[in-house]
């Protein structure tokens, strides 16, 4: 329900799936915090492939943050949205 076929698919045949499904659920949750929506936002509608230590997403104005520490836990941050909610609609900055 939250990943899109491609992302299952990528997940799976790498080398750390759990790991891979991890990176990929906390840049989702990053972008829905992001905008606001939390849940309320389909997450297949946003979709990451990550290649090279590099963060691809369908969301060209977003930019994507990762960080991973020693002990395995991840942070990530979504920022350059460039749309603002008001009275639940979007709002193009």
């Amino acid at each position: 329900r939250s990943f899109t076929l491609e992302e299952r698919e990528n997940i799976l045949k790498s080398n750390n799936p759990e790991r891979d499904y991890f990176i990929h659920w906390t840049l989702k949750e990053s972008y829905i915090k992001a905008i606001g929506m939390g849940f309320a936002y389909p997450m297949k509608n946003i979709s990451f492939k990550l290649k090279d230590n590099i963060i691809y997403a369908n969301r060209p104005k977003c930019r994507f943050l990762l960080q991973e520490d020693e002990g395995g836990f991840l942070t990530a941050c979504c920022y350059g949205v460039g749309k603002v909610i008001q009275n639940g609609k979007f709002y193009r900055i």
